[in-house]
C-alpha cells in the first residue's frame, strides 16, 4: 500500500473546523453564516471551542474560501483542460460577494458566541476594521 503524507502537518484544530465551515458556507449561499454556525455547533458539542477560537473561526473560514478561489484561478492557468480545478470557484466568489454585502466585521463571531455560550453580548470588537 501507499500512504500519502502530503497533507500531514501540525496545526491548530480550529483550522480544520474552519475548512469544514468554509465548504458548508459554499453549500448555503442564502445564509452562509448559519451554515458555519451549524457546523461549529456540532463540533462544539463534542469539543468545546475557546473564546479565541470562536472569535477567529469566521475569519479563518473566509480565508479558506479566498484561498480556494485564488488557488483554482492559478491552477486553471496551468491546467486549462481540467474542469475539476474550477469546481468551487463560482460558488466561492458568490459566497464572498454575499458575505461582503450582508455581513458586518464582528457579526459572525458575536452570533456564533451567542449560539455556543448563550451569552448575548458583543464580545468581539474589531478595532479599525472596515471589511469582512
Amino acid at each position: 500500500g501507499i500512504i500519502d503524507f502530503g497533507d500531514l502537518l501540525e496545526t491548530k484544530l480550529i483550522n480544520n473546523l474552519a475548512i469544514a465551515c468554509a465548504y458548508a458556507m459554499l453549500g448555503n449561499q442564502e445564509d452562509p453564516i448559519s451554515a458555519m454556525i451549524d457546523v461549529a455547533l456540532g463540533y462544539h458539542q463534542k469539543l468545546q471551542l475557546q473564546d479565541e477560537e470562536i472569535g477567529i473561526l469566521y475569519h479563518l473560514a473566509v480565508l479558506r474560501i479566498c484561498h480556494s478561489v485564488v488557488a483554482s484561478a492559478y491552477e486553471s492557468t496551468l491546467h486549462p483542460d481540467n474542469p475539476y480545478i474550477l469546481i468551487s470557484a463560482k460558488p466561492g466568489w458568490e459566497c464572498l460577494q454575499t458575505l461582503a454585502t450582508r455581513v458586518t466585521v464582528n457579526g459572525p463571531a458575536n452570533r456564533l458566541h451567542e449560539v455556543l455560550t448563550g451569552e448575548s453580548k458583543d464580545k468581539f470588537q474589531c478595532k479599525g476594521c472596515s471589511v469582512m
